[in-house]
């Protein structure tokens, strides 16, 4: 079942509000045909500012990628309906390629050697920011979600850096509350 993709980034959703508003101007004989020229460039512009961006921006590892089409070709409806997640989980919640690799930046311009997450949902951030981590960095990432641990864990295994990740599952509160729950030094 194909579902309509919803408008989650700031640009996504300018795209979505101009293609409104050009159909709308289509419609009215009384909007100036200047407007709507202006609306067309616009869009235009909106339209591939996150093309831009991908294009730009680092190529993710193949774990990464890998990862990637697994989340989004996943039918997260199907896995709630069995019950073998307790939320309703859309594919929508993964970290996309830049903002992987804008984490991964940070971390490695940091210098952090320890990181934790809190809310993991299929690992995509947690990889991107492992991979920015030194080889003796780790990274707990606390989940909710026993099955979104097992979704992940083949593909942080096949990376070199998955080895950097600690999956707790259960409340982070509890898991916090737990001493080895962080990275030893």
């Amino acid at each position: 079942m194909l579902h309509e993709k919803v408008p989650d980034t700031p640009v996504e959703v300018i795209v979505d509000l101009l293609t409104k508003a050009k159909g709308i101007a289509a419609t009215c004989a009384a909007v100036p045909e200047e407007l709507k020229t202006h609306l067309n460039k616009a869009l235009d512009i909106a339209s591939g500012l996150d093309d831009y961006l991908e294009k730009m921006t680092t190529k993710e590892s193949e774990p990464l990628a890998e990862l990637y089409e697994k989340t989004v070709s996943h039918d997260w409806d199907q896995v709630f309906k069995e019950g073998k997640t307790k939320f309703q989980l859309p594919k929508e919640c993964i970290t996309g390629h830049v903002e992987g690799q804008a984490l991964k930046m940070l971390i490695h311009m940091s210098q952090a050697r320890r990181v934790l997450e809190i809310g993991m949902f299929t690992g995509y951030g947690a990889l991107s920011m492992a991979e920015g981590l030194p080889d003796d960095g780790c990274l707990v990432a606390c989940e909710l979600e026993p099955y979104l641990k097992e979704f992940a864990q083949p593909i942080f295994d096949k990376s070199p850096h998955g080895k950097k990740i600690t999956v707790k599952t259960g409340p982070a509160m509890d898991t916090l509350k737990v001493r080895d729950s962080y990275c030893q030094s």
